[in-house]
């Protein structure tokens, strides 16, 4: 995946302290990942820049400023991690981003780069697939196709922003929006056909987030695949709750909310929620 550099670093007016900041590997598999420890007695506030590292072309160079708790100091951190996708995951989410835990969220909006929810797992992973009779235990990453069945779409979605900035409005998303594209076809014998969930707002960083479930078709026909009109529900804690959504989730997307479905969603894990929708397939 191609990482761009971010644009508008911020002046430093005052003298800033820069630092390696603490990266664990893990080894699974042939492949690893880092997770990123903010500095102790900070927060963070905003990605900088994240650029590539020449001399190591799986390591990328991630600068992220963070205010000090106390004096509201502004300090800069930068970090290298693995450009590699960790097993547990899978390989098929972007872009690459700095990721965040519950206990330590970002200070700024951006979607789906909480790696320990405990609602959820990976946020990463936030698009899964499972046949439409089976229970939501069966929900997968991918899923073999028959001709004449429907299976349900699950796309989860959070604005990871800390919840302290929900008070301000400071961590809202505006123009907040799912979008999903979904293969008209499934030829016979393919085995990694993708349908690809898209998450975004105008105000995000990165602009949007995405992450792809697989379909294989082992019937010996093509197979073609249908969004069912009228499926896309969203779920939520919010006013929202258990409205059907714009079938514009599957062309140009349809927008989130809590109260409204508006564009506006704020910060913090009890503004997240979930879409699901329904498709079918038919021999092509």
């Amino acid at each position: 995946m191609k990482i761009k550099s971010l644009k508008n670093k911020l002046n430093r007016r005052n003298s800033i302290s820069t630092a390696l900041i603490v990266v664990f590997i893990s080894f699974a598999g042939g492949k690893f990942w880092d997770k990123i420890v903010p500095p102790q007695g900070t927060i963070p506030n905003k990605p900088l820049y994240v650029t590539l590292v020449p001399e190591k072309p799986l390591i990328k160079s991630s600068i992220v400023e963070y205010n000090n708790k106390d004096t509201n100091e502004v300090i800069t951190w930068e970090s290298n991690h693995s450009s590699v996708v960790p097993s547990d995951v899978g390989e098929y989410w972007g872009p690459d981003r700095l990721l965040f835990t519950i206990a330590n969220p970002p200070g700024y909006v951006t979607f789906n780069s909480i790696t320990d929810n405990p609602a959820h797992g990976d946020e990463r992973n936030f698009m899964q697939v499972r046949e439409a009779n089976a229970s939501n235990e069966n929900y997968a990453d991918a899923i073999s196709l028959n001709v004449g069945h429907e299976y349900v779409v699950y796309v989860y979605y959070h604005n990871n922003g800390a919840c302290n900035l929900s008070n301000d409005g400071e961590g809202a998303a505006y123009g907040a929006y799912v979008k999903v594209e979904i293969p008209a076809t499934v030829a016979s014998g393919s085995q990694d056909t993708k349908a690809i969930g898209y998450i975004g707002a105008n105000n995000a960083s990165p602009a949007l987030v995405w992450n792809d479930i697989r379909f294989s078709n082992v019937t010996g026909d093509d197979i073609a695949l249908r969004y069912v009109s009228g499926s896309a529900t969203i779920h939520s804690f919010g006013s929202v709750d258990g409205q059907v959504m714009s079938d514009t989730i599957v062309t140009t997307g349809a927008h989130l909310g809590y109260n409204n479905l508006d564009g506006m969603l704020p910060s913090c894990k009890r503004y997240a929620g979930y879409i699901t929708f329904r498709i079918k397939t038919m021999k092509n």
